[in-house]
């Protein structure tokens, strides 16, 4: 998964912010989230959504609701990536590690749907014991 994470970073940094185009949905559920960022490559490339996700609503079930939420909401992008973070100051870490927060600017959570190939993964991050541990949530 470090490898799908560090190709959203590269792709990250030449990303627009621009209104994409969103789809009806009928989920109830939306997860308890606040938009930082939402950026595109351009046409048919990655759709890139950095969320703040302050730490008492950071269980699987705000991360499911969150992730099924966004993809019926972009039901149009082929491509997307989600990452979930505490913060602003977290999110501008990228990826260095701090003494109060070894993760660095990993997310907590990170979203990712190829709709192209049908992939789509769910992996939330978290430090145990100095090192980060990655677990995967199964989407429904």
């Amino acid at each position: 998964m470090i490898s799908i994470f560090s190709v959203t970073i590269v792709f990250s940094q030449n990303m627009k912010s621009e209104k994409p185009i969103e789809c009806r949905s009928k989920l109830t559920v939306h997860g308890k989230f606040r938009t930082a960022f939402i950026g595109s490559a351009g046409a048919g490339g990655l759709f890139s959504i950095d969320l703040i996700v302050v730490p008492e609503n950071q269980t699987d079930e705000n991360y499911l609701a969150i992730a099924n939420h966004l993809k019926a909401k972009y039901c149009k992008e082929d491509y997307m990536a989600v990452s979930m973070y505490d913060d602003r100051n977290h999110k501008k870490l990228s990826g260095i590690p701090q003494p109060d927060r070894p993760i660095g600017g990993y997310p907590r959570a990170l979203y990712l749907i190829n709709r192209t190939t049908g992939e789509e993964v769910l992996e939330v991050y978290k430090i145990v014991n100095g090192k980060i541990e990655t677990r995967a949530l199964k989407m429904n």
